[in-house]
This record gives C-alpha cells, structure tokens and sequence, in this order.
C-alpha cells in the first residue's frame, strides 16, 4: 500500500481542486497495482513553482532552468529492493511546478507528473532506451488504474 503527503508552497494550486481528496482517490486507484500490494511506501508531494523548482534543479542537479517535476529519492535502488514490507518505507520527495501543468491538460497531465516522479522514486530510470520504455509501460498502468481505462 502506497501513502502520500500533498503539501502546497504556491497558493495558486488551491484555485484548481481540493487537494486530500484529489491524491487520496488517486492513492487509492494506484493500490491495486502489484507494485504496492506487499509494499508500504509513503511519500510526499510538494505543489510548488517555476521558481522554486529552478532554485532545487540548480542545487542538486546543477541545471540553472524550472522543471516540471523533480524528485528526491530517500533510498537507493539497491536498498529498495530489500524487503520493507513489514515496515513503513518513506520514499522521498516529489516537487512539482504549477505553470508547467497549466501548458497542458491540468488534472491529466498533474498524474502523469507525480506517477513519472513516483517511479523515480522507486528506482526506475529512463537513461536508456530500455529503460524508458519499461518506465513508460509502467507510468500508463497506473494512470490507466486512476482513469479506469
């Protein structure tokens, strides 16, 4: 089972929907997937902005620009695979910036980032090219679980 903690920085992300409900619908869709089922994972999700995520993608990834989603692991792949599963494991941090998601479809694309920023977090990566499509596959079943498709 997964859990997750949406804390807002920029106001603005109240104007769009009424955040516990929003993730814990989500959350709760997400569960079903085999992923989670032996696993309590918990993380959290800062709503932020183009400036604010400019100011960490320069600290920690040494990228002077805003992004639309940044994520900050609190295990290494190799601890992850570990069985946590009697415990409670905090993943980590996922940041997102507002004007990023107000270029597309807001809900939408607002799941697609924290699920891409999710698997981040467990350890997946799109360095390659097999990578990126094993992610991939990934991010559409868990947005197919939330949107029942």
């Amino acid at each position: 089972m997964i859990k997750c903690d949406a804390i807002v920085q920029d106001k603005r992300w109240h104007s769009n929907f009424i955040l516990k409900h929003y993730f814990k619908s989500r959350i709760k869709k997400i569960n079903k997937h085999n992923l989670f089922k032996k696993n309590n994972y918990e993380f959290s999700v800062l709503l932020s902005n183009n400036k604010h995520t400019r100011k960490l993608n320069q600290k920690f990834r040494k990228k002077n620009k805003s992004s639309d989603v940044l994520s900050f692991p609190n295990f290494s792949k190799i601890k992850l695979k570990k069985n946590y599963s009697k415990m409670n494991t905090y993943l980590g941090d996922i940041v997102i910036s507002y004007e990023k998601i107000l270029k597309k479809e807001f809900t939408s694309h607002l799941d697609k980032l924290w699920i891409h920023g999710l698997l981040h977090l467990l350890g997946h990566s799109h360095k390659s090219e097999k990578n990126y499509k094993k992610m991939q596959k990934l991010e559409n079943a868990l947005y197919k679980l939330i949107y029942d498709i």
